[in-house]
């Protein structure tokens, strides 16, 4: 009898030999699952073609200076940079205007 608590059903046995022997083999419905995870993975991964709808209808500029007016984290520092690109912008356009 103590052996029998510590040993393993005959289910198990049988199972695993099952098991080793359809190891590789796809069942249909497994191969079903399998096709249909990957089409919804292609799916999910292809570069979506939305025809004439533009996604940005703002300029990056434009994104800046309304990021700038928010009250969101950082927003001082998106308009401190802004007015640093204005002023390096305006300078390289004095001096391309001298050397004209």
């Amino acid at each position: 009898m103590a052996g029998r608590l510590y040993s393993r059903p005959r289910l198990f046995h049988s199972a695993r030999r099952r098991a080793h022997r359809t190891h590789g083999v796809l069942s249909p419905l497994r191969l079903l699952a399998v096709a249909g995870m990957l089409i919804l993975a292609l799916i999910a991964c292809s570069k979506h073609s939305g025809g004439d709808h533009d996604r940005s209808a703002l300029s990056e500029r434009q994104r800046d200076s309304a990021i700038a007016k928010s009250r969101l984290p950082g927003a001082g520092v998106v308009g401190k940079a802004l007015a640093v690109t204005d002023s390096t912008a305006a300078r390289a356009a004095r001096i391309d205007s001298l050397t004209r």
